[in-house]
């Protein structure tokens, strides 16, 4: 809503208000940024899909682990032994 004639038209406290623009001392607005929540999110997703890519990519094949956790491996000893 907004200004109509001479008053302002509006919700304060979520009820409909009425103010006579003589009795407006000031006004503010609060308006959300679109750009910088779709920057923050498309930083958050990129973060979290970096993080399950190190995690995975580490899961299986670290410095130790036995070769039977290839599934390649594991498939190749029972065809040929």
């Amino acid at each position: 809503m907004g200004p109509v004639g001479d008053t302002i038209v509006g919700s304060v406290n979520g009820q409909h208000t009425e103010i006579p623009m003589g009795q407006v001392t000031s006004m503010k607005a609060i308006v959300t940024d679109k750009g910088k929540t779709i920057a923050l999110a498309a930083v958050g997703g990129a973060a979290t899909v970096a993080a399950l890519v190190v995690v995975f990519d580490h899961a299986g094949g670290g410095a130790g682990a036995p070769d039977s956790y290839n599934i390649l491996n594991v498939t190749d000893r029972v065809h040929n032994p």
